[in-house]
């Protein structure tokens, strides 16, 4: 369900971190679900942060922030026991 939400619209997802703790916790918590549901989805385990497609949108020029990538990754990294292997 999620998956088909983010391929419709950005709008969806903000493309800069929130300001506010609780909304970026809540915020960083859909981009995991959605990465995660992806690559079981697709069966990716490995994912490169730089060229991982749901962080650009290219049809409206819209892409996370180098900021907002790293925030994610590194959520990623914190909070998931079962999350795919960053690849440099």
């Amino acid at each position: 369900m999620m998956l088909i939400l983010f391929e419709s619209s950005f709008d969806e997802f903000e493309n800069s971190l929130q300001p506010i703790a609780e909304t970026r916790e809540k915020q960083l918590r859909l981009w995991k679900e959605l990465i995660l549901d992806y690559c079981a989805k697709s069966h990716i385990y490995q994912i490169n942060p730089i060229t991982f497609p749901y962080f650009k949108n290219e049809s409206i020029n819209r892409q996370l922030s180098s900021e907002g990538i790293a925030a994610v990754t590194q959520y990623l990294v914190n909070s998931s026991k079962q999350l795919p292997l960053l690849s440099d």
